[in-house]
């Protein structure tokens, strides 16, 4: 199995030295480096690497932000920070950075890195492939209901939602809130209010509105607004008010049976 490495050093002899290491592993290639966190950002975007080694301190923007701006791919790489300083340790792995080497780097210490990336990458095809078969058998027995979880971020940290949980999402810029009956959530990764509803089908979801998909199962009030629009409203502990755009309203009423 092929790895596509990317290394990110403001030290061009920091990128040099683990570029010697990682091209005496077999099955690994470094297809691009990067000196800063803006470069980086770019390449990673573009390269689409397996594994990203990653250091902390550089100028302007740090590793964490690279981090960060990568969240917004389709193909997360998997990160290793690659640092002088230990004492970011703790909030790296709360960053979801699976491994952390310290400089000067030791070839070993860096083989173990990209051997445990090879088998997380194994365990994410077997659970692509997994997931494939999930929705063939869905598909093909559709009495059997499925189990829908939703990935959203709360203080650096990723937890895990069941569907039904949810009252409703928002759309918020480039971002998706999902709100459950006593906190909002950050939607983890790229997923657009059309990425949920595709996902949430037939789970009870309804697009009220281009900016909401609100869970028809926690709607407890339907209200008639002005020009044809409709308000719902939600069992959340604030009571939320959701719009129902004109050209929604039938399908809601087909919906709801009214």
């Amino acid at each position: 199995m092929k790895i596509n490495c990317f290394i990110v050093d403001d030290e061009a002899p920091a990128v040099d030295e683990l570029r010697y290491i990682l091209s005496g592993i077999p099955g690994v290639a470094v297809t691009g480096t990067a000196l800063c966190a803006e470069d980086a950002i770019k390449g990673i975007f573009l390269k689409k690497p397996d594994m990203v080694f990653l250091d902390i301190k550089m100028p302007g923007q740090d590793g964490f932000e690279v981090i960060r701006a990568c969240r917004k791919t389709r193909e997360k790489p998997y990160f290793v920070f690659a640092t002088a300083y230990d004492q970011h340790a703790v909030k790296a792995f709360e960053a979801s950075v699976i491994d952390y080497v310290l400089k000067p780097f030791i070839p070993e210490r860096i083989k173990e890195s990209v051997e445990r990336v090879r088998h997380l990458i194994k365990d994410r095809k077997q659970e692509s492939l997994y997931n494939r078969l999930e929705r063939l058998v869905t598909g093909i027995n559709p009495q059997r209901k499925a189990i829908t979880k939703i990935t959203v971020e709360k203080n650096g940290r990723l937890l895990l939602i069941a569907h039904d949980e949810i009252v409703y999402f928002k759309a918020e810029g480039r971002s998706v809130l999902a709100y459950t009956s006593e906190k909002a959530y950050s939607v983890w990764g790229t997923a657009s209010l059309d990425d949920l509803e595709s996902k949430l089908e037939n789970q009870g979801f309804f697009r009220s509105h281009r900016g909401f998909l609100v869970n028809l199962n926690s709607v407890i009030e339907l209200f008639s607004w002005f020009n044809g629009k409709y308000i719902l409203t939600t069992s959340d502990k604030n009571r939320s008010e959701i719009p129902v755009s004109r050209r929604r309203a039938k399908e809601l009423k087909n919906r709801l049976a009214i």
